[in-house]
């Protein structure tokens, strides 16, 4: 009959597709960091290819001003699939507190439908931030670090439809928010932000703390809302 038929086209539909999401890359970048951050990308530079499996890398302008990246993964179980990632970025920046050199972090959480991969449109955006966030330092001493917190926002390949991951990827990025990424992003403010007024202490000296933005878009703020809320 014409309702069985549509039934088993609709079957067959869904198999493809939970077929397909199992396929798709993930991590995108290498588990083991190259803590030296040798890769370097070009802000603008048509060559993606150079770094995209680097989970640390600097990233570059014309005007000679660098940063450093940093790709953090993250499963639907909301683990860190490379926690030598996350070590290295918070010892990197507890270096840059030590030397005085009052860091700006900016940790950002993409959406639905995207990901850690070299040409990822919210990446690229990422990026573009940060070195826009170091052109604006007044102190020249002030290191700019960019946290690019991946996760499986996108489990379809493009050019199919993605309409029905929606209410699946929504329920995984509170997962995320939920898991590992709470505790490194609690980790991060105590390090970048020692010197928080605290309830017990009458006056504290802020001067020596550094920059925090988080962020996120799309399904990456509910992730986001979960880990700190």
């Amino acid at each position: 009959s014409t309702n069985t038929m549509n039934i088993f086209k609709w079957g067959c539909l869904c198999a493809l597709s939970i077929s397909m999401a199992a396929c798709t890359t993930f991590p995108t970048r290498n588990i083991e960091p190259d803590p030296s951050a040798g890769c370097t990308q070009l802000i603008g530079g048509q060559d993606r290819k150079l770094c995209a499996k680097q989970a640390i890398y600097q990233i570059t302008a014309p005007d000679n001003l660098k940063s450093r990246m940093y790709i953090l993964e993250i499963n639907d179980q909301g683990l860190i699939v490379n926690p030598k990632t996350a070590k290295v970025a918070l010892e990197h920046l507890r270096t840059s507190m030590e030397k005085d050199n009052k860091p700006l972090v900016s940790l950002f959480v993409h959406g639905w439908n995207n990901n850690g991969q070299a040409d990822n449109g919210d990446l690229i955006n990422f990026e573009q931030a940060v070195m826009a966030l170091n052109a604006s330092q007044e102190n020249p001493k002030s290191e700019v670090f960019g946290i690019y917190v991946s996760w499986r926002g996108k489990t379809m390949p493009s050019g199919l439809s993605h309409a029905f991951t929606f209410w699946g990827r929504k329920a995984i990025s509170e997962e995320v928010g939920r898991g590992q990424l709470a505790n490194f992003i609690f980790e991060l403010e105590s390090i970048v932000k020692p010197n928080l007024k605290a309830a017990d202490k009458e006056t504290v000296d802020q001067t020596k703390n550094g920059k925090l933005i988080l962020s996120g878009h799309s399904f990456g703020a509910s992730a986001l809302y979960n880990a700190v809320g």
